[in-house]
């Protein structure tokens, strides 16, 4: 439900739809973290859509990156771009500037599609491969992309789209 809808369902004025907006995004949010104890470890793309698919249902794209050590152990999660309902603008300076930060060895990239449809664009495959070349400048491996649809993900790896070689 929107702001709007909230408000006009519920009688609320516009700053009680927003707090409830904002209490029910936080819980959506809480639902997918781990407990900070847990090591995360990422052995395949589902491990990977497992962890992000609390973005199936925004409205707009992330680009999200996930950071690595060299074990597979998640050290971090960055939301680098919020962008349109079609596209989210993502630099290469943005994605390898906190892996730097954060010491890691490689990084996975996601972002989710509004739509639903999970397919990549031409344009997704084309920063994702520009992604993959400054990795290979900077030596922080890039692993993999994920797009998370509303029921489901694509892995560009496993699906032959980029080439990390």
């Amino acid at each position: 439900m929107s702001e709007y809808e909230l408000s006009f369902m519920f009688g609320l004025n516009e700053s009680q739809s927003f707090h409830l907006m904002v209490v029910f995004e936080l819980a959506k949010r809480l639902k997918y973290i781990q407990n900070s104890k847990d090591e995360v470890i990422i052995r395949s793309p589902s491990d990977t859509a497992s962890l992000l698919m609390d973005m199936q249902h925004l409205e707009k794209e992330h680009f999200v990156a996930l950071y690595l050590d060299t074990k597979s152990k998640v050290i971090g999660r960055e939301t680098i771009a919020i962008g349109s309902l079609t596209e989210a603008i993502v630099h290469p300076r943005e994605v390898y500037r906190q892996a730097i930060r954060r010491g890691a060895y490689s990084i996975i990239g996601a972002h989710n599609h509004p739509s639903g449809d999970p397919g990549p664009s031409h344009e997704d495959v084309k920063i994702i491969q520009r992604l993959v070349e400054v990795g290979k400048l900077v030596g922080i491996k890039f692993h993999d992309h994920i797009i998370i649809g509303r029921e489901s993900y694509r892995s560009l790896c496993e699906d032959g789209c980029i080439s990390l070689s």
